[in-house]
């Protein structure tokens, strides 16, 4: 198709010095043709993002605007002009007119393929998104939450989209703001498994045997805690390896009182003993470790009412870069799913 465009373009042209240019010459002209508008297009979205940073809005939408017009497909152009029109609407001088706008755009920015597209759609029963880095798999948990809450009508509150690191929740909190509004993407519990699970300990502090105001332990302070409860004059390095023999048995859901599925040779049994007397130095402490902000809310999500609780505050869950997911915080979810399997 792409010859016989150029083929035609060579006829019609009655130029002398593209007469004298073969095929070749000409798909190589228009290709660097074409290339440098993608490039000038890019061009003017960096000008764009820059003046939308600094607050000059104007001056964005006209960037962008100009980065349309030399390349129409330019997925991202669409998106930072919904960004522009979205926060505008809510300067003192916005409208309503302005919030659809905002909403056109960001809807023509989203470009998802026939699987993205199934993904967003399925509802019923747990859902695995295998997919490269860079794909979009962020963008369809955006789009599954947007179908969530407008197509499905399912409140935010009873949503929750989980990630790995507090900058993936923070970014997937904005982008969930420019698609919903702010009141609505509000609602959505958008969190790390930390979080979440700080969150779950905080409310069942009483059915753990924590009091209130639980203090929460840095890697450096449970490895003082570590040192403390060895001989005198251990080795640093042996501290920090019985350190993380015991962060390694709570990330396989293995309590202190789990010993005979944890340990096995004469050395592990001496750092299992270590992590009993850990964890009741800790309980004395009323604090936790950053390892037991998983543990201690799966212990409190294996009691019936407290799942059948969060069961029903979370109706359906989502998880960004699954794979990475230990055994504790896999546990945590099947229970959170429950049998439905809203994952």
């Amino acid at each position: 198709e792409f010859i016989r465009i150029m083929l035609a373009v060579k006829r019609i042209m009655n130029v002398r010095v593209l007469k004298q240019l073969n095929l070749l010459s000409l798909c190589v002209v228009l290709g660097i043709a074409f290339s440098g508008c993608r490039m000038a297009s890019n061009g003017d979205c960096i000008q764009g993002k820059r003046c939308f940073d600094q607050g000059n809005y104007n001056q964005a939408l006209s960037s962008f605007q100009s980065s349309l017009r030399k390349n129409p497909r330019n997925a991202d152009a669409y998106y930072n002009i919904g960004a522009v029109y979205h926060r505008m609407a809510y300067k003192p001088q916005g409208n309503q007119q302005m919030r659809v706008q905002a909403e056109n755009y960001y809807r023509r920015s989203i470009q998802l393929n026939d699987q993205q597209k199934a993904a967003v759609l399925h509802t019923k029963g747990p859902l695995l998104v295998v997919a490269g880095a860079g794909s979009g798999k962020t963008r369809v948990i955006i789009e599954k939450i947007v179908h969530l809450v407008r197509d499905r009508g399912l409140p935010g509150a009873r949503i929750a989209a989980i990630t790995f690191t507090n900058n993936a929740a923070r970014e997937m909190k904005e982008r969930l703001g420019k698609r919903l509004g702010k009141e609505k993407a509000a609602e959505i519990t958008v969190s790390t498994f930390h979080s979440l699970g700080w969150k779950i300990l905080r409310t069942h502090h009483a059915a753990l045997g924590y009091r209130p105001g639980i203090s929460i332990l840095d890697e450096t302070d449970s490895q003082t805690v570590v040192r403390d409860l060895l001989p005198e004059g251990t080795a640093p390095e042996s501290v920090r390896l019985a350190r993380a023999q015991v962060s390694r048995w709570k990330n396989q859901a293995l309590g202190s009182a789990d010993i005979d599925s944890g340990a096995h040779s004469g050395g592990e049994q001496a750092i299992w003993s270590l992590y009993q007397r850990y964890e009741e130095h800790l309980r004395n402490l009323n604090a936790v470790d950053f390892d037991d902000l998983i543990l201690q809310p799966l212990r409190a999500l294996r009691q019936e009412d407290i799942r059948l609780k969060w069961q029903q505050e979370i109706r359906y869950l989502l998880v960004d870069e699954y794979q990475d997911t230990n055994e504790t915080q896999y546990q945590m979810l099947r229970l959170l799913a429950g049998d439905e399997g809203r994952l």
